[in-house]
Order: C-alpha cells, then structure tokens, then sequence
C-alpha cells in the first residue's frame, strides 16, 4: 500500500455556448411538448418531445470539459502538472483535505435515467501554506481502483481526510 498510485487527468470545465443552447432549448421544447399537447395535434407533440429528448441527451454525451495536466496522488504526497507546471504537496504539509467522489465515467445517473455521467465532477481540495487549492479531474473506471488504493493508505498512513462519495464503488 506504501507505492499506491494513481495517475488522473486534471481538467477544467468548458463553457460552450452550444452545451447551454442544447440545455435550455431541450428543456423549453420539452415543457412545450406538455403544455401543448392538444392544440398542436399527436405527431407534432410527439416530433418535439422527441427533438426535447435528444437535445437534453446531447447535453451529457458532449464532452463538458479540457483536459489541461494530470494529478498524481500517491501514499505521501500530491503532485499537480498543469500544463508542464509541477506542483508537489507533501500530504503531511497539507490541511482540510477533502476528496470529493461525485461521478465515475460511464456510470448511469441516480435512478431510472437512460444517460451516462461524464466522470468530470471531481475534486480534492486542501490548504497549503495557508492558500485552499481546488483540483477538478476525471474518474474513470479503470482508474477507480488504484484511487481506492490510495485512499486506503492515506488512511492507514493516518492522513486525516474527508471523502464524500456519491458514487457506486467503494473507496475505503
């Protein structure tokens, strides 16, 4: 457990002005699909609904974010490259660590959903020397194992953490 690894990518969010066009157009001719069923007759309601459906789809299959660096967690330290810029934290010199575990790619959303999550709505957040450093990266599934390994030596190292999973794997 003392050599755990785990090599993600480090991302930042795209703000795409077709993502939102997609979101909000979906949502108004979905609520246009029910609000007007009768008037605009069976085939029409339904060719919009379906048009709705699609562009909320597009939404999530549209990849939300930039890969800008990657973040090495290992047993003992932290190690950030963005964009060839090496930030090293030992774990040790690090406070308020908190590792949040919100989606892994490829998982169904909560409940009865027909989409997919995009594994992009990660984070690990810390203070060092005073300054709270934010990481966002991508979690896919073949790297969810070795981040459990890790986390499982953070705390058998005694690395005081808190981990939110919202996710379906077990992390510790």
């Amino acid at each position: 457990m003392d050599n755990a690894k785990v090599v993600l990518p480090k991302i930042v969010r795209k703000k795409s002005a077709l993502l939102k066009f997609f979101l909000c157009s979906g949502i108004i001719l979905l609520a246009a699909s029910f609000f007007e069923p009768f008037q605009m007759g069976k085939w029409a309601t339904m060719s919009i609904l379906l048009v709705s459906v699609l562009m909320l789809n597009s939404y999530y299959v549209i990849k939300e974010y930039r890969i800008i660096g990657s973040v090495n967690l290992l047993s003992d330290r932290i190690i950030v490259n963005d964009n060839g810029r090496l930030n090293n934290y030992p774990l040790l010199d690090l406070s308020d660590i908190e590792v949040l575990l919100l989606e892994v790619k490829g998982e169904f959303h909560r409940g009865k959903a027909i989409t997919t999550v995009t594994g992009s709505n990660n984070f690990i957040k810390f203070r060092y020397q005073g300054m709270v450093e934010e990481i966002m990266f991508l979690l896919e599934e073949q790297n969810s194992s070795n981040l459990a390994e890790v986390l499982q030596s953070w705390h058998q190292n005694n690395i005081t953490f808190k981990l939110h999973n919202q996710t379906r794997k077990k992390f510790i």
